[in-house]
């Protein structure tokens, strides 16, 4: 494997995991989010590559043009969406298609383009900033396939995201990590490995740790962006032939340790899932056996297993807390602790972690698609909050939620009737605390 040097501007360290979960056929099923896709039992077989010869791409702007849209393509492509500010007020309109991420005291959005020679769709990536009442442009990505938004992770202004380009289905998808400076409106990239788009991000102290699944391999590497030296601290190759493997599924960090959730899934077995609590130097300190608590109440028993292996959004853990949501039927806020570790709650499968790309954030929200309130657990007091999140427009339904450490919710609506992309979305901003 080459190492190659890296330049940043953020002076952080980051430890990519890319870890292969080991399967033999892919079944898809839709998720809320329509390009989310549910890999039931194991992802299909591909081969990983070694880390690119060239690891960081980099733009100050002036070289990175916008590409251009016209008024018929934005409407064919994109949606129509009202934003209003905190006072409820109406503060501009803009298109969007896909993302549309809290960061800051604004939001990072699309508008999508097509390119007319190859039909191939492309991103065009803006911060719309509430104080100054204006979009900034950020980046174009070509042949845009996918953002993992669910773990995006906002740090001195930075927003740390995972893009891929290409398609899963014909071996051209490739994984970006993705820098956006929110100050200076510039953007750095990171070729990744890995052959299918998801992926997670936590923080520990001064370092970005990276899960990405794909390729018959997994890696955990420790990228340096004081050094630019990148470390490969453990590379391990998955067998269809072997009797016992290994997935990761997600990962997620609290005070001085990150967590790994791990399925180990074995011929003629039950899969088996355990949290690994690691240090900072990456050394496993304990395992966990957290299977039963994982397990959905709205799920058939002779289902249980198949649902264990699927694909994770959120392993989230605050306070000895943790809210874990797959991209299929479970959802659980499951109280860890090593004499009495209990559930206290299943949540359905309507029922979604609100995005938080805040670390700090000591709150877990979660709403009922098409409801009314949002509920808040604090993890500090265990106490939760019911916040009201209904709004004039009753054609309108909640679609999403993004929340932060101050209390911040940005909250999209949008018309679960209308066809395609005719929807009038409604944006709105409100703060939990008051």
């Amino acid at each position: 494997m080459r190492i190659k040097k890296l330049v940043c501007t953020t002076g952080l360290t980051i430890i990519c995991v890319c870890m292969f979960t080991g399967c033999s056929e892919t079944t898809l099923e839709t998720h809320q989010d329509e390009h989310a896709y549910i890999l039931s039992d194991e992802l299909n077989e591909s081969v990983a590559s070694d880390l690119p010869e060239e690891q960081l791409q980099s733009n100050n702007g002036p070289d990175d043009k916008e590409s251009e849209i016209t008024e018929d393509t934005l409407k064919k492509y994109n949606s129509l969406l009202r934003v209003f500010n905190k006072d409820n007020n109406l503060d501009t309109e803009i298109y969007r298609n896909r993302t549309c991420v809290l960061a800051g005291n604004g939001f990072v959005f699309t508008q999508q383009t097509e390119d007319e020679l190859s039909g191939k769709s492309n991103m065009n990536y803006y911060y719309y900033s509430l104080d100054a009442h204006e979009q900034m442009y950020l980046c174009t990505i070509e042949d845009w396939s996918y953002q993992c938004t669910y773990d995006d992770i906002m740090i001195n202004n930075h927003l740390f995201s995972v893009i891929s380009t290409g398609s899963l289905y014909d071996g051209t998808l490739k994984c970006y990590l993705y820098d956006f400076d929110l100050s200076g409106f510039t953007y750095e990239r990171y070729d990744l490995p890995g052959t299918v788009p998801y992926c997670s991000l936590a923080l520990l102290d001064d370092n970005l740790y990276i899960g990405i699944v794909g390729g018959e391999d997994y890696y955990v590497l420790r990228l340096d962006l004081q050094t630019k030296d990148i470390t490969e601290l453990e590379k391990k190759h998955y067998s269809k032939n072997n009797e016992t493997n290994d997935v990761l599924r997600h990962i997620a960090s609290e005070g001085d340790f990150l967590y790994l959730l791990r399925i180990r899934t074995k011929k003629g077995a039950n899969s088996i899932a355990f949290l690994d609590k690691y240090g900072k130097d990456f050394d496993l300190i304990e395992t966990y056996d957290i299977t039963e608590y994982l397990h959905s109440t709205y799920v058939e028993e002779w289902m249980l297993d198949d649902e264990l292996r699927q694909l994770v959004s959120h392993i989230d853990i605050k306070n000895d807390y943790m809210f874990y949501e797959n991209f299929s039927m479970s959802r659980s806020l499951v109280h860890l602790n090593s004499n009495d570790t209990n559930v206290l709650i299943h949540l359905g499968p309507d029922d979604h972690k609100a995005i938080s790309v805040d670390p700090n954030n000591q709150n877990y929200c979660y709403y009922e698609t098409n409801g009314d309130t949002m509920y808040c657990f604090d993890t500090k007091t265990a106490e939760t909050k019911e916040i009201p999140i209904a709004f004039d427009n009753k054609n309108l339904h909640v679609f999403g939620v993004s929340t932060d450490s101050l209390g911040n919710a940005m909250i999209l609506l949008h018309n679960p009737n209308a066809d395609g992309y005719d929807s009038i979305d409604e944006l709105h901003f409100i703060n939990i605390y008051r």
